[in-house]
């Protein structure tokens, strides 16, 4: 499902039609839903919320795959960005994420797969990146690790600062994932 706000013009309509005429489901976001009876007659579901009203906006948001979101010039940005997002919805995210790709690898001979962690390029990054160099079977020119080494400098972590409620929701949300790439000890901290 994709939701589709500013569908009644003319750049929200066109991407609307572009969905529609590859057979993917829409979700027509508008302020009046007698505007949006076109769009349903077309096959699009209609919900009603004003751009300006972040609440409206997270419930027509729910459950969609894509958003298009085309915001009028006079748009309060620092209103939507101060919008509390529960950190489970990041976790979910991530750990559908993962599974994506992991997903995207089944078909892949396991010899032509290499697992990595970040963790272990921040950690120790020289044995790391000879690892990658090895298994890619490339000669690197010198200075290449010293070089990575350096690209690779880990920010401090968000997650130690989080309060112990709000890092239990986020490990729970990423928890299947975490287990999936980690094994039962979970990820490094």
């Amino acid at each position: 499902m994709f939701a589709i706000t500013g569908i009644t013009g003319k750049v929200g309509g066109e991407v609307a039609r572009n969905l529609l005429a590859g057979n993917q489901p829409v979700r027509a976001v508008v302020r009046d839903l007698r505007k949006g009876e076109a769009w349903a007659q077309l096959g699009c579901e209609l919900v009603r919320a004003d751009i300006n009203d972040a609440g409206a906006l997270t419930s027509a948001f729910k459950g969609t795959k894509s958003v298009f979101v085309l915001v009028p010039p006079n748009f309060d940005f620092q209103e939507l960005w101060d919008y509390p997002i529960p950190l489970e919805r990041f976790g979910l995210h991530w750990s559908s994420s993962i599974f994506r790709g992991l997903r995207s690898l089944r078909g892949v001979d396991p010899a032509q797969i290499l697992p990595m962690a970040y963790e272990d390029l921040v950690t120790d990054p020289t044995a790391t990146l000879d690892r990658l160099a090895r298994f890619m079977e490339i000669d690197v020119p010198d200075g290449w690790v010293s070089w990575a080494e350096a690209a690779a400098k880990r920010p401090p972590s968000k997650w130690s600062q989080l309060a112990e409620p709000e890092r239990s929701r986020l490990d729970a949300a990423c928890r299947i994932a975490n287990r999936r790439l980690y094994g039962p000890a979970g990820p490094p901290v």
